[in-house]
């Protein structure tokens, strides 16, 4: 998923954190492939695109479907610098929690 501003990917992963926290989420913690987001902060440039294993993607369809997917990628062709932001069960991130994440994982200054 691509975003052109990182404030939209960072508002994307603390509304997904909160759904995977909710009783309606919990579910998906569970599943055999780990729901997991990456993040890529795009170089000179505010964009930022955001990758979703299986049961990420899921969930994020089951909370806010239809979602802006733009490309389907395996883990082994995601570019460099593209870091774990959310990793099997969640507790629920507002939205300066998902930038101050962003920002210490992925975002280089």
């Amino acid at each position: 998923m691509k975003f052109e501003r990182r404030i939209e990917g960072a508002a994307f992963i603390a509304a997904l954190s909160r759904f995977l926290s909710s009783p309606e989420g919990l579910g998906y913690a569970s599943e055999k492939i780990p729901v997991e987001v990456r993040a890529y902060a795009v170089p000179a440039s505010d964009a930022m695109e955001l990758y979703l294993s299986e049961s990420a993607f899921k969930a994020a369809t089951a909370a806010f479907s239809p979602l802006p997917v733009s490309e389907t990628r395996s883990v082994d062709t995601l570019p460099d610098g593209c870091e774990v932001i959310i990793q099997g069960s969640q507790l629920p991130w507002g939205l300066a929690d998902a930038q101050d994440h962003l920002t210490s994982h992925v975002i280089r200054t």
